[in-house]
């Protein structure tokens, strides 16, 4: 089921968008969705990330370990020292 807003992609195609709320109600619908094309999720109205299929994200030249390392480095510039 496609959702209902759009948001201009740098190539001038639309990405599908929705809320975190409503990607967080509507979870199953949005796994489907995501197997035909991004979907950009907002928080506060402001795009904060974007849901692509494992086959997408492989043809982008991302692997599981990478992503795994990426997110390990982020926390740890979050965490307080001191």
């Amino acid at each position: 089921m496609p959702f209902p807003e759009t948001l201009p992609s740098k190539d001038h195609k639309t990405m599908q968008t929705i809320g975190a709320k409503q990607a967080k109600d509507r979870f199953g619908d949005l796994l489907r969705s995501v197997q035909r094309e991004p979907i950009s999720i907002l928080r506060n109205g402001q795009p904060a990330a974007v849901l692509v299929s494992p086959d997408d994200y492989a043809r982008m030249g991302g692997t599981a370990s990478a992503c795994a390392g990426s997110w390990r480095k982020s926390a740890a510039r979050r965490v307080p020292t001191g």
